[in-house]
């Protein structure tokens, strides 16, 4: 998980995508021009070409101990990280998949679990998976950019830290602001995405130290969907302009 690369043990969509990249997608007569890039080397499948190492979230240097599992409360405490179980849980449940069609990953939240206590239970956590999907053809992905803060490696040391930050932007107004959603039409570009949830954008973290080589895997995974969803889009207008 240290490096970008494809997946070292391929599974069986990544191998009829390998195996199937050779012949040519046939044009699909029913697959409007808008939808082309749905289109996959199988019908059935949606095949993962490359994963990308998730950051993982460190705490502060004077953060030196976890919280109690039967108390998680003490997180108030500086010294202490939520507890160990539900920090592990959080880490494993993460992942960065650039699939043939799109770019997912999962940021999981923190939650509690269900309980007797209006329908929680306070003293046990779980984790909430918290999934985006991004298609190539977005707008949102014309602009990919490593947004890593100066000086992350000592920052992260004082005050903690989540790995490099990949930014997916949809900038207007010369490159000021995000694009939003209604009722607003633009965010000034330097409102945080926690602060401005209607803003388009969004920051995908992955490893310390990887985030110039993951801005390069996804902004070559975003081209090339697009010269294949222009070479796809140009055999379905020939192929209806033979039935016509």
């Amino acid at each position: 998980p240290g490096s970008l690369k494809p997946l070292s043990t391929p599974g069986p969509a990544l191998a009829r995508r390998r195996t199937s990249a050779s012949r040519p997608n046939p044009p699909l007569s029913f697959l409007p021009c808008a939808q082309v890039i749905m289109n996959r080397a199988s019908p059935d499948t949606v095949a993962i070409v490359q994963h990308l190492p998730p950051g993982q979230d460190k705490g502060p240097c004077y953060q030196c101990c976890y919280a109690p599992s039967f108390c998680p409360c003490c997180v108030i405490c500086p010294c202490c990280n939520d507890p160990e179980y539900i920090v592990r849980a959080s880490e494993d449940s993460k992942y960065i998949f650039l699939k043939e069609t799109s770019i997912e990953w999962n940021d999981p939240n923190i939650s509690f679990k269900d309980g007797s206590c209006c329908g929680i239970d306070p003293c046990h956590y779980r984790i909430q998976d918290n999934v985006h999907v991004v298609y190539y053809d977005d707008p949102l992905l014309t602009k990919i950019d490593d947004k890593t803060r100066c000086c992350d490696d000592f920052l992260t040391y004082c005050c903690g830290g989540s790995g490099d930050r990949i930014a997916l932007r949809h900038t207007i107004c010369l490159g000021c602001c995000n694009k939003a959603q209604f009722p607003f039409m633009c965010i000034p570009i330097c409102c945080p995405v926690s602060c401005c949830p209607c803003a388009i954008q969004h920051n995908i973290y992955v490893q310390q130290g990887k985030g110039m080589e993951a801005t390069v895997a996804l902004r070559n995974a975003r081209d090339e969907a697009l010269a294949s969803m222009a070479r796809v889009e140009k055999q379905i207008n020939e192929y209806r302009a033979n039935r016509s």
